[in-house]
């Protein structure tokens, strides 16, 4: 009796540890060691607050009547840990701090994570910078490596710039053009076509004589125009108008910046006409290194137009050129960093379908790449230049280059010691290549093997998993893993869209009934969480066309 009445307190007990651990990330999350709560980060020689303090720094920024500078990074992040140390920590920042209190988020937090939610923060790092009441003000995304530039934008808040008052402010010469050039990093897309008649304001205004300044706010212009453009902001007459007054706005500069901007306006507006004479006098009157140096988007827009016009030889005598530059290092150091970072964007870009590079010419792009990488890219002078963002770039765009991908991710870990949070973009690029047995070798190396699909991140997981699902789709590939895995990731987060992928799968390998039967599910789900007609409509389709398949194969058997 008492061996029956131990056993069944003994199945009581395992029972109830499964269903608690079941619900509570397995065994893996029990014995996860809990986040440490850090209130304050010393950052140089300042104590900043952190995401658990978040409340405090607004505290004290009542009390000092300051605005607040939250900084929202993550440890995995290059740029991040560089803006930290190359600005943050250096003693000239430390002036930031008697206009504004200092807030270090770590977003890979839980904390830091609900955070970053709420301020809806994109990308890292992202300074967001709020007035005393917690109201954000404006957000910047990137590292931007300049003490002065942050400093001049929380200076402007700290006096009261804003949207509102900005234009009158730059009319009665309150503002100058580069306060206005750093205020402008603070709007969203939303605000571009605001963004567009604050620049044109400002270079009406301005009296000075300094050509860098001027060309940069300039091109700013431009590029706030075609974003405008791009995102649908701006009506063709609209366009129009711009277009007509950009000659007035660049005859302050001399003939040649004039050709460089027109050029620019021509490949991102389509607009300009003789491409081909400004192009042809660019190359015989402009200095190469003067572009490279002075005009963010010059030198990609000079390769373009060059592909474009189809002189493939001249454009690629261009990227020589400018690989030269830095080789033979006629330029310093920092401009030999940046020219290569424009090098290796502009090759990355060239190659997305938008700008329709022939194949062949595509294959040369990414040798250039490759040989920039091997030629600078183990180099400690050369950290800065962002070859892997450039090269995933040109995996996703074309399907070339994915060995060397996977061979700069094992370079990493073999240093580093921990997986890069890219492996993905390793598993689109074998896709593109079509070397689907290496794609999903890699995936049974991040998933099985490191049984990497359940935990905090288990979302994140699964979108990945989906979106890789996807790619698979499109080039019309599947396999029992990849629905066995698509079956595993719904179990634990059972999603509309994933049925729908589940679906595509199973349709690929000819197991019409399956792909039903999860087209039906997620159709389930969706009216379950009262979607829209509009958003079910897809889902409908997809089914009406598999029945109907299915019908036409049962006719086809009885005659």
């Amino acid at each position: 009796m008492v061996r029956k009445t131990l056993l069944f307190l003994f199945l009581l007990i395992a029972i109830g540890m499964f269903f608690y651990f079941k619900t509570h990330g397995g065994l893996s999350a029990f014995l996860k060691p809990k986040e440490k709560k850090v209130f304050y980060r010393k950052i140089g020689e300042i104590d900043w607050f952190t995401e658990y303090s978040f409340e405090k720094a607004f505290e004290k920024a009542k009390n000092e009547n300051k605005l607040v500078f939250a900084d929202f990074s993550a440890k995995w992040c290059g740029p991040c840990q560089q803006l930290k140390k190359r600005v943050f920590e250096k003693k000239e920042f430390e002036k930031v701090f008697k206009l504004a209190i200092p807030v270090y988020i770590e977003c890979t937090s839980k904390i830091g994570t609900e955070l970053s939610k709420r301020f809806s923060i994109s990308g890292f790092p992202t300074v967001v910078i709020f007035d005393k009441n917690g109201k954000p003000l404006t957000s910047i995304t990137g590292a931007h490596l300049s003490v002065d530039f942050y400093y001049d934008i929380v200076s402007l808040y700290s006096k009261g710039v804003n949207r509102e008052n900005i234009i009158p402010m730059i009319k009665e010469k309150e503002l100058n053009l580069k306060q206005v050039l750093y205020f402008g990093e603070g709007f969203s897309l939303s605000d571009y076509p605001l963004k567009a008649k604050v620049l044109k304001v400002a270079i009406e205004n301005y009296r000075g004589n300094d050509r860098e300044l001027l060309i940069e706010a300039n091109e700013e212009l431009v590029l706030t125009l075609f974003y405008m453009k791009q995102k649908g902001l701006i009506e063709e007459s609209g366009l129009k108008k711009w277009l007509d007054s950009l000659p007035q706005l660049f005859s302050s500069l001399d003939k040649k910046d004039k050709e460089v901007l027109t050029l620019e306006v021509s490949c991102m507006l389509r607009q300009c006409k003789n491409v081909s004479k400004t192009f042809d006098f660019i190359l015989k009157e402009c200095s190469l290194k003067d572009i490279l140096i002075n005009y963010e988007k010059g030198f990609f827009t000079l390769l373009k137009a060059g592909m474009k016009l189809k002189k493939f030889d001249e454009t690629n005598k261009l990227i020589e050129e400018a690989i030269e530059i830095v080789k033979k290092k006629q330029v310093s150091y920092p401009d030999r960093v940046y020219i290569l970072q424009s090098i290796c964007l502009s090759i990355a870009n060239l190659c997305t379908p938008y700008c329709n590079i022939p194949e062949k010419e595509v294959k040369k792009l990414g040798n250039y790449l490759a040989k920039l990488y091997i030629d600078f890219g183990k180099s400690p002078f050369y950290q800065d230049v962002p070859f892997l963002s450039a090269i995933m770039r040109f995996n996703k765009s074309t399907g070339e280059l994915p060995e060397l991908l996977e061979s700069i991710w094992h370079e990493y870990i073999k240093k580093n010691k921990e997986k890069l949070p890219f492996y993905e973009q390793i598993i689109f690029a074998y896709i593109n290549a079509e070397n689907f047995e290496k794609a999903e070798k890699i995936l049974k190396e991040q998933f099985d093997k490191q049984n990497n699909l359940s935990g905090e991140n288990t979302r994140n997981v699964a979108i990945m998993i989906n979106t890789i699902m996807q790619e698979f789709v499109s080039k019309e590939y599947a396999d029992k893993y990849l629905v066995s895995l698509m079956g595993k990731v719904i179990k634990l987060d059972p999603q509309p869209e994933y049925f729908h992928t589940l679906a595509s799968l199973y349709q690929l390998q000819g197991d019409i009934k399956n792909a039903i039967k999860n087209l039906k599910k997620a159709i389930e789900i969706l009216k379950a969480k009262n979607a829209s007609d509009k958003e079910i409509k897809p889902y409908l389709e997809a089914l009406s066309e598999l029945e109907r398949r299915i019908k036409t194969v049962k006719e086809e058997k009885k005659n």
